[in-house]
């Protein structure tokens, strides 16, 4: 079905807006007028130059509407322009700021007095500048270059911006805190009237907001710098100084003062009430006695505010210096603390000063922490002063045992006691009083012992010390003697010192009363008679004592019967023994006196060594002959050769001859056959015809001689490093180092030396082979030689000379090698540097270095015959001066018609001239023997650098540009160094 089509019947009027921006159409509806669709008004639109704004469907929808409707007139809207839309000024967005009610007058008064406002506009220009700058040069050691470089600078200004000065509206603003949030300037956007003509928007001449003193602005927000009272113009804002006073009550660290800070404001401001101080004191629970006046705090505050001074940690306290004292009782085991805080300005507590004094004061402390904590808790507490705080407490000393007393005297058994004891009592009336006056009774006594003249009876120890205490500085305290033992002498009884002795023999009485020892001797002791043998039985002793007083009778027969008694049958001295008797009869005392001996048995010989040879003195340093130290030579190694004489044995000469002792008993002899030394295989025996037997040493070793044993060690060890532990080593036979050999020592052996280290600056000579399982690190003053091969992991800086091969695993560094067979080296060796001269060639990596490094190599001929040239060279040249020397001579005593010396220096002279020519003769020998060739080829498997000089038989190469794996001979027969590819690899 065919869409319906819109239409309207009528007559139209256009009717156009002073803007051109919009254009109605009038409609007046009448069944005679024309029809109207949407292209007919469009072709009305474009008929009367309206040529945008319009949609012919949009004017369709409209007609429809209209002719809906059942006015006569209706209009529409056909046409419609854009608008331009007008710039907009940068516009604040200010924050929610109050006035404090206490600040509100004081603000409106600084308000009236305040100025007009300063506004400054900030201008930045980039300025484009030149400047000299040294530039260094690209070629070192050259000076520097001058150059002009540009550089853009920004220069700021400041220009003066005129605004209304009138304040709009005003607040109160903390420093820091935001004012307003400035939304940005929107620029004007055109339009397009209904014929398709430009709309230019309205632009503005000062579209921007402008931040004057005191303000910060930060992108869109804009700050106060400090705090004050805000202005709020047209297009400005600023802030005028005016904050408030800031004041707080607080306490001192110690709680011990009252403090005062005050940040005075505007002087508009009224100050800060007693009444508010005392208020925000007694809130700190602070005692108001001993606040200072309120007329002095109203004096401080007003001085602050004058001057615009603030006040910080001002004391309003009463002042009191701070005080501790550190008190230690007299025993010293007791230490107390008295503490004062200082309090307003006096002297305050120092936390630091109290810890000194206390470690001043020495005294230990048991628990640093708690002490530590306590002071603390104490510090930041209220409480001003610190009592007899215990700061440390000794441990008391303990009283010891009771004093130990040793009885040495012998006492009698019970059943003597008694009955001596009865004895006494008996004879009460003779006893009873002593020689010194004094007695003590007889009932008490309690021991009886027969004694000696001076004998010691008892040992009184040192009263034992009880268990120390420790006072409070942590020293001991000697502890408390134990209880001493008291005794009271009477007759014939003396103290010395700690013992107590008799001062004559007979009969000890001891007796206790009251806890008392009562002690006194009475002439009473029976005869004694005491025999005794040494332990070899070789000597018998007597002793006799004849007795006291109403002892027991001595006897002869008594001291007959105690010899027999105790054994003792032979060696008896009769003559003595009769003599001892009689003295003993007539009342000496005998002691202790040999009357008997035994007959030792004689000792077979056994066979003696003696050495041959000098021994090593183990000495740790050898004087020299100038009388010098030499620390590194030790003769601590006693050396042998093979075939050399080193010990004679002799055999046993006398015989053995049995023994007794006093017993009677028969004493075996040692024949001493046999002999006591082990002696190795190493050793020779060659018998003398005086019975004697020689020993030769059938290897060249160490002689070791210890344990019953003679050895000859073939091999030295050296479990650590060669230094000054075990000075210079030299030794017939091969060496092994466990270490290193250490600077300035030195190794030789007539055959192997194996080092498992390293050798620094030492020197090395073997007969055999040297192996080094580190390496070589000369300094310039390292020499090996070797009559065999040399094996080493690298050489640096060390002159090696061998008669065989050489093996280096690694590198040849700035050294001087000799070697008369081939040098062999490892994967990735190199030569560097120095000299090296190879009879047979060498095998080698890279031959010299990349920098050049001169490295001279010479091979195919007889080094060592080069050596004894030199020293032909070198003799011949002695001998030539010689021979000056005597013709000069010979000229002298010519002259002085010295017939005699003249002859014998003609003489001398003819023998010189006889051996220069000999030697002349066997020095051309030797060089004819030098210039033999020997097959001999240098291998260079990776590099041959430029600096590398070759040399055989005078004729020289210097490698001036680096060659790949080749080997280099010497052409005998073109007489030339020849290079060519190492086609083998």
């Amino acid at each position: 079905m065919a869409k319906k089509e819109r239409r309207i019947q009528g007559s139209p009027q256009l009717i156009i807006d002073d803007n051109k921006l919009q254009a109605r159409i009038q409609f007046t509806k009448s069944s005679e007028g024309a029809d109207w669709n949407g292209e007919k008004i469009v072709a009305l639109l474009k008929e009367e130059g309206i040529r945008y704004g319009f949609k012919e469907d949009d004017i369709s929808e409209q007609i429809k509407i209209a002719g809906e409707k059942s006015d006569k007139e209706v209009s529409f809207i056909a046409v419609k322009g854009d608008p331009a839309t007008d710039m907009r000024a940068e516009e604040p967005e200010y924050a929610s700021l109050e006035i404090p009610e206490e600040l509100a007058g004081p603000i409106s008064e600084k308000l009236q007095l305040s100025s007009s406002p300063d506004i400054q506009k900030k201008n930045v220009n980039k300025v484009k500048k030149q400047k000299t700058v040294q530039k260094k040069s690209p070629i070192p050691f050259m000076p520097a270059k001058e150059e002009v470089v540009s550089y853009t600078e920004e220069e700021v200004s400041f220009e003066k911006v005129y605004v209304d000065p009138t304040v709009e509206s005003y607040s109160y603003v903390i420093g820091g805190q935001l004012i307003a949030q400035v939304h940005p300037v929107t620029p004007g956007v055109p339009g397009k009237d209904i014929f398709g003509d430009i709309i230019q928007p309205k632009s503005l001449p000062d579209p921007y907001f402008y931040n004057g003193e005191n303000t910060t602005r930060t992108g869109s927000d804009i700050r106060a710098d400090l705090s004050g009272i805000v202005r709020q113009g047209t297009n400005w804002t600023d802030v005028i100084p005016f904050s408030n006073h800031e004041w707080e009550i607080r306490l001192s660290e110690d709680k011990a003062t009252c403090l005062l800070d005050f940040s005075p404001g505007d002087k508009l401001i009224p100050l800060p009430a007693y009444d508010e101080i005392r208020n925000r004191i007694e809130q700190l629970e602070y005692p108001m006695d001993t606040i200072m006046p309120e007329g002095e705090i109203a004096n401080l505050l007003e001085h602050a505010l004058e001057h615009q001074t603030p006040i910080k940690d001002k004391a309003i306290s009463d002042s009191q210096d701070a005080h501790f004292e550190i008190m230690v009782s007299d025993d010293g085991l007791r230490a107390e603390l008295q503490v004062r805080k200082g309090r307003g300005d006096g002297r305050p507590l120092v936390l630091k000063e109290l810890g000194k004094a206390i470690n001043a004061s020495g005294v230990s402390i048991a628990d640093r922490a708690q002490l530590k904590q306590d002071i603390l808790d104490y510090y930041n507490s209220p409480e001003l002063e610190l009592h007899n705080y215990l700061l440390a407490e000794g441990k008391p000393p303990k009283e010891g045992a009771e004093q130990p007393v040793d009885w040495s005297a012998r006492f009698l058994d019970e059943k003597e006691y008694l009955d001596l004891k009865k004895e006494i009592e008996e004879n009460r009336e003779a006893l009873q009083t002593d020689e010194d006056g004094s007695s003590f009774p007889l009932d008490a006594i309690d021991a009886l012992a027969y004694v000696e003249n001076e004998q010691r009876i008892v040992t009184m120890g040192q009263a034992q010390k009880g268990e120390p205490g420790m006072d409070v500085y942590g020293k001991p305290i000697e502890g408390l003697p134990g209880k001493s033992v008291d005794f009271v002498l009477h007759d014939s009884v003396d103290r010395k010192d700690n013992i107590i002795i008799t001062l004559r023999s007979g009969l000890l009485e001891r007796a206790i009363v009251e806890n008392v020892y009562h002690l006194r001797v009475r002439p009473r002791r029976d005869s004694r008679i005491s025999i005794e043998a040494n332990d070899s039985a070789m000597e018998a002793f007597i002793s006799i004592d004849p007795g006291e007083g109403s002892g027991a009778v001595l006897t002869e027969q008594m001291i007959r019967d105690s010899i027999e008694a105790y054994g003792v049958v032979k060696g008896i001295d009769e003559k003595l023994l009769e003599d001892l008797i009689a003295r003993s009869l007539q009342g000496e005392k005998i002691q202790d006196q040999v009357f008997a001996r035994g007959l030792p048995p004689r000792e077979g010989d056994s066979e003696t060594v003696n050495f041959l040879i000098s021994l090593a003195d183990n000495e740790k340093v050898t004087i020299r002959e100038d009388g010098s130290a030499d620390f590194k030579t030790r003769n601590t190694m006693t050396r042998v050769s093979r075939d050399q004489a080193v010990a004679r044995i002799t055999p046993p000469k006398t015989e053995a001859v049995p023994g007794w002792d006093v017993y009677g008993r028969t004493l075996d002899a040692d024949d001493g056959s046999g002999s006591t030394l082990e002696i190795s295989d190493k050793f020779r025996r060659e018998d003398q015809e005086d019975g004697t037997v020689i020993l030769y040493a059938t290897v060249d070793g160490e002689l070791l001689n210890e344990k019953g044993k003679l050895d000859l060690l073939e091999v030295h060890t050296v479990q650590g490093n060669v230094g000054m532990e075990t000075g210079n080593i030299k030794f017939p036979g091969t060496v092994q180092v466990a270490g290193n050999v250490e600077s300035g020592f030195y190794v030789m052996s007539n055959d192997d030396i194996k080092i498992m280290g390293a050798v620094d600056r030492a020197l090395l000579s073997a007969g055999g082979d040297i192996l080094i399982q580190g390496g070589i690190k000369g300094g310039g003053k390292s020499l090996l030689r070797s009559k065999q091969n040399i094996l080493a992991a690298f050489v640096e800086q060390a002159t090696i000379l061998s008669v065989k091969d050489m093996k280096i695993q690694k590198s040849v560094f700035r050294s001087n090698v000799k070697c008369n067979g081939k040098l062999m080296m490892g994967d990735k060796s190199s030569i560097i540097g120095g000299v090296v001269k190879v009879k047979e060639g060498l095998d080698v990596h890279n031959l010299g270095s990349e920098r050049g490094i001169q490295t001279r190599i010479h091979f195919g001929q007889d080094y060592l015959v080069e050596d004894q040239i030199h020293v032909q060279e070198k003799e011949i040249k002695k001998i030539q001066i010689q021979i000056a020397e005597a013709d000069a001579t010979m000229k002298r005593l010519a002259k002085e018609r010295n017939q005699q010396k003249l002859k014998e220096v003609f003489n001398k002279k003819t023998k010189l001239l006889k051996m220069m020519e000999k030697r002349n003769l066997h020095l051309f020998n030797l060089k004819e023997r030098f210039e033999q060739h020997f097959e001999s080829r240098l291998i260079v498997r990776g590099s041959l650098h430029n600096g590398v000089v070759l040399e055989s038989h005078g004729r020289e190469m210097e490698i001036i540009e680096e060659k790949k794996n080749v080997i280099i001979q010497f052409d005998t027969g073109l007489g030339r160094i020849n290079i060519e590819e190492n086609s083998s690899e």
